[in-house]
């Protein structure tokens, strides 16, 4: 099973196993964005029809994800790319906003990025429709008509030898704003994801597991400071008073050097804080939250008995 874990999950049953439309996609290689010329929060009564061509996801106007077959099923989207395509179907009020929302560019991108780390799609442009071509790409590349481009070109349809997305000619799926924003906005963005911005795709359970491995120990660190502080203190004292009777210029660049090792330390606790608060935030996790609000009050607390200043910036 593949289910998006930030999707709201609502299963069209023909597709599921069993269902007189499931039929398996081992190996999907195309993630396909389209416009739904919809102003509504759902797809699911759509899709639940009988007769209708279904998308695996469906993306709000709010950021919010519909999920309604599973990535490692056909749906029927996208006509002869139905056998190695995830679709993704989006608001766009009735056809009157022809460009993303920046909660859409984010949950696509998020979703982009799940995509790539659970079926290996890669997060390159797809080239056309033709098979056997990977990557990110979107419903006109399939679709005969005269568009504003030539085929080949960003904003053309389909290709010679390319498969047939849609029987419809001239067929404006997606808006060439989406499709623009598809390339500069949506892409990128998910490539920073995939690269390093693990805290944006942390689901509950991941967190909690990074709070109890990492938080959980820092906060037995920092109670441990604050025992020993007073012993470590005078022993630095004295260790930089006889330092310094020995070498002024030496002890005053030895000051500088155990201020910014101290320095540093805080701030790399400061900065697991703000990203774990940061994800739990966006997921209404306020059992993490409050936990956080005890950690960072002892590291605020050991900050000031150290007497060290720490950049806000």
């Amino acid at each position: 099973m593949a289910r998006y874990p930030r999707a709201i999950w609502k299963p069209i049953e023909r597709y599921k196993p069993g269902g007189s439309s499931h039929q398996v996609m081992p190996n999907p290689g195309r993630l396909c964005y389209h416009t739904a010329v919809t102003s509504g929060d759902s797809l699911f009564a759509l899709f639940n029809t009988p007769g209708n061509a279904v998308a695996h996801f469906y993306v709000r106007e709010d950021g919010k994800v519909e999920q309604y077959v599973e990535t490692r099923t056909r749906a029927s989207a996208n006509l002869e790319g139905n056998h190695d395509t995830i679709s993704v179907e989006s608001w766009d009020d009735g056809g009157r906003r022809r460009t993303w929302t920046g909660a859409q560019v984010e949950a696509c991108a998020e979703l982009a990025a799940w995509v790539n780390k659970v079926h290996h799609i890669p997060l390159r442009r797809l080239p056309s429709s033709r098979p056997g071509t990977e990557g990110v790409g979107w419903h006109r590349l399939g679709i005969d008509g005269n568009f504003p481009q030539r085929p080949g070109e960003l904003l053309g349809g389909r290709v010679p030898g390319g498969e047939h997305w849609s029987a419809s000619f001239g067929k404006v799926c997606p808006f060439d704003g989406k499709i623009l924003g598809i390339v500069n906005d949506i892409l990128p963005r998910a490539r920073r994801i995939a690269e390093g911005d693990w805290f944006d795709m942390a689901t509950k359970a991941e967190l909690g597991e990074v709070v109890e491995n990492k938080v959980a120990p820092l906060r037995r660190e920092l109670a441990e400071y604050r025992r020993n502080e007073v012993a470590r203190d005078a022993k630095a004292r004295e260790e930089f008073a006889e330092y310094r009777r020995n070498e002024v210029a030496r002890d005053a660049e030895a000051r500088k050097e155990f201020a910014e090792f101290r320095r540093n330390s805080f701030r790399r606790e400061q900065l697991l804080i703000s990203l774990i608060r940061a994800q739990a935030e966006r997921l209404g996790d306020t059992a993490t939250i409050q936990q956080l609000n005890q950690v960072q009050a002892e590291l605020e607390a050991a900050i000031r008995d150290s007497g060290t200043a720490i950049d806000t910036d």
